[in-house]
């Protein structure tokens, strides 16, 4: 997906204070050539801007902790953006392959950890919405639930 830029500037900043943390995260993308692989044929090169804002908050420290996200990502152009592949993509394929002008979500949840990040118990439900043309735009609540384990 990044490769399909000829440019792109991030920059993250992150604060911790006691108890809370917060990540902000903003992203500009442009140039490139459309997709001319792959499933999703309709993804144009539009330019794209995004950021993302997520706070957490360690109820019990190094074990328990709340997590909130909201993201926001808009395109000039009306195929630029691309929804998650696991939830917004599968249900909006039919006219618009995914893909609109903007996109926005809000996700809140909890973590558990049991090894670190290395092995952790994930819950949330996170709120998107995918705005496309000829109506086949996404508006849903998924709810979330895991294991995460990493070595």
């Amino acid at each position: 997906m990044l490769g399909r830029y000829d440019d792109i500037v991030a920059s993250t900043f992150w604060i911790k204070e006691g108890y809370a943390a917060v990540v902000f995260e903003a992203y500009y993308a442009t140039g490139g050539d459309p997709v001319k692989q792959g499933s999703n044929k309709k993804l144009d090169n539009s330019d794209v801007f995004g950021f993302f804002i997520q706070p957490t908050y360690d109820i019990i420290p190094q074990k328990l902790q709340l997590v909130g996200r909201y993201s926001y990502a808009n395109s000039d152009g009306l195929y630029g953006v691309q929804g998650q592949s696991r939830y917004e993509r599968k249900v909006t394929t039919k006219s618009s392959g995914g893909v609109g002008d903007s996109y926005q979500s809000l996700y809140a949840g909890a973590q558990y950890y049991i090894h670190g990040d290395k092995l952790k118990l994930m819950a949330g439900a996170e709120w998107a919405e995918l705005n496309a043309p000829k109506g086949d735009s996404y508006d849903g609540i998924t709810l979330l639930s895991g294991i995460r384990l990493s070595f």
